[in-house]
């Protein structure tokens, strides 16, 4: 992904506030929406989630009864406790825990892990883990350094419920920066409840079915969305989100998709590229660790005219495996066959992510 320096952006609020309909929804390649087939589920809160603020199951409960009241058609979230061990991954049971320490969230605030089935798009499983590397608060003034942790759940339950990050209205849930002491959005916008009811509202309960289908990005309506390159964004140099445009928020503190939330963005080599290489994924092998699933992707760079190596292999969470997909803060992991862009700097390529905090280990090889 590469940055653009902020400038201008009130100017750029202006003109992407006037757009409607930017929710993006969740899709199977095969054109399926992510969602659940169920009209009631279940979602436990570990009794880990009070590290994070002595009220954080009050929060949860709260995120849940907002999203319960909108009329959408989704189904309605019961809260509930358990003094049972909980682990994020595919289990059957949707929980929300707090992890000092969660390789998959990278730098995120929280993540939601989000497993579905590949071909018709039903959700079997979701759980939000809530990061360690920050301070929370469920208070209604919060002082700058500690995050609204109201705000966390219920932006990640928006997650899981099939919305993914809105790129451009700043008012929205699912928007997908967020600033320290910051309580303005806790409840869903106008948007997040029209692209739930996109969803859910007279769509047919997916059918059980099995296959190998990655899923895509969907957007509820166009925009215009150039309009945020002349006041500084942050574009999303994949093919499934191709003419895309991210506002990037002026934070001195946090700036983060999929509540991302770090000092100061640190470098990466996609970031300080050069130019730019497509590839193609030549193998895409995942497996199951303890609920996770684990990809290791190899991609072979095309055109490269100087000092490009022959493959580029790549570690990510998240999957395709048993008919089943797994994402983790949203990140697609590609499949063989696919075409990927490449960043190159310093004669080193990395895949373009969607998500700048997203885990990887790469390798390269000439």
């Amino acid at each position: 992904m590469k940055r653009f320096t902020f400038g201008l952006f009130a100017a750029a609020a202006f003109f992407m506030g006037s757009r409607a309909d930017a929710y993006m929804l969740k899709k199977t390649t095969n054109g399926a929406l992510v969602r659940w087939a169920e009209t009631k589920i279940a979602l436990t809160v570990d009794s880990s989630v009070v590290k994070a603020d002595m009220n954080a199951a009050d929060a949860v409960r709260s995120g849940a009864d907002h999203w319960n009241r909108k009329d959408t058609g989704a189904p309605a979230v019961a809260v509930t406790d358990t003094t049972k061990a909980l682990e994020p991954g595919y289990d059957h049971v949707n929980s929300v825990l707090f992890r000092e320490s969660f390789a998959p969230a990278g730098k995120a605030i929280a993540v939601t892990v989000l497993t579905y089935d590949d071909k018709s798009g039903e959700i079997v499983d979701a759980d939000i883990v809530i990061s360690g590397k920050y301070e929370y608060s469920t208070s209604d003034q919060i002082e700058v350094g500690h995050y609204d942790l109201r705000h966390v759940i219920a932006h990640e339950l928006g997650h899981s419920l099939g919305l993914g990050d809105e790129a451009e209205l700043e008012d929205a849930l699912m928007f997908g920066y967020t600033r320290s002491g910051d309580v303005s959005r806790r409840e869903p916008s106008d948007d997040d409840v029209e692209g739930v009811t996109a969803i859910y509202a007279n769509q047919p309960a997916p059918s059980a079915s099995g296959g190998c289908n990655a899923a895509t990005g969907s957007r509820g309506a166009t925009g215009p969305y150039a309009l945020g390159l002349l006041f500084g964004v942050v574009f999303y140099g994949v093919a499934r989100r191709k003419n895309r445009f991210l506002a990037a928020t002026p934070l001195a503190i946090a700036a983060f998709t999929g509540f991302t939330a770090q000092a100061a963005p640190e470098p990466t080599v996609s970031e300080q590229a050069s130019h730019y290489v497509t590839a193609e994924v030549t193998k895409s092998e995942s497996f199951w660790q303890d609920g996770l699933l684990r990809t290791r992707i190899v991609m072979a760079p095309k055109g490269c005219t100087t000092n490009c190596p022959s493959e580029v292999v790549e570690e990510v969470w998240g999957g395709h495996k048993d008919g089943f997909t797994q994402e983790i803060a949203g990140e697609q992991v590609p499949q063989r066959g696919e075409n990927v862009k490449l960043a190159t700097s310093a004669g080193k390529l990395s895949r373009v992510l969607a998500s700048p905090h997203f885990t990887a280990r790469l390798s390269h090889r000439k």
